[in-house]
């Protein structure tokens, strides 16, 4: 499966005491998949919903964002997931966040952006 980088600001849900806070979506600044680039240069930002394939997966993201986010002292990260879920109007909606080849799906947002 091909992935790609999507990076920007995480998007937390509001504040609540009964589950842990996993990150629901991200305001895209720079992605390497082709069908969004033209929609973030035209708006700047567009945000998109994380599609989680697991709880395991959910709990191992917000693990990795936490750890990235104190690391940082910012909530700008580059994820790393599949094609981006696409609307009936064309717009990208989701994204799956899938691990890299190191393992890791959450990366600094100092990363190098690739083709």
């Amino acid at each position: 499966m091909d992935s790609y980088l999507y990076c920007g600001k995480l998007l937390w849900p509001a504040e609540r005491e009964d589950y842990l806070p996993l990150p629901q979506g991200i305001e895209i600044g720079y992605s390497s998949y082709p069908a969004l680039a033209p929609i973030v240069e035209q708006k700047e930002k567009h945000s998109l919903r994380l599609a989680y394939e697991s709880p395991a997966i959910a709990l191992r993201i917000m693990q990795e964002a936490v750890e990235v986010i104190i690391r940082q002292k910012t909530n700008e990260v580059c994820l790393e997931a599949g094609a981006a879920e696409i609307s009936n109007s064309g717009l990208p909606l989701a994204i799956s966040p899938v691990p890299a080849e190191d393992g890791r799906t959450v990366f600094d947002a100092d990363l190098e952006p690739r083709q």
